[in-house]
């Protein structure tokens, strides 16, 4: 079983903490759950949220063009944490 996660926090709660909690809850979550790992991706110059994402423990996979909808096709960098 994998966690996937491709939402963000609006500017409006940026630089609050509530980012790097969440990602705390989420693996607090996963672990509870038995969940092996986490699957997560960043959009295209979105620095503050690598850095938050490796900070957590969070390790780069690759980056890929995926179309989503809101955005139309952009390039994304793939993130995973391992549950251990």
């Amino acid at each position: 079983r994998d966690l996937r996660m491709s939402r963000g926090l609006g500017d409006v709660y940026k630089r609050q903490g509530l980012a790097t909690q969440f990602v705390k809850n989420l693996i607090s979550y996963a672990k509870l759950e038995n969940i092996e790992a986490i699957h997560l991706d960043v959009i295209d110059k979105n620095t503050l949220a690598d850095k938050l994402y490796i900070r957590a423990g969070f390790k780069y996979v690759s980056t890929e063009n995926i179309f989503y909808e809101v955005v139309g096709n952009r390039q994304f960098r793939m993130y995973e944490y391992v549950i251990e």
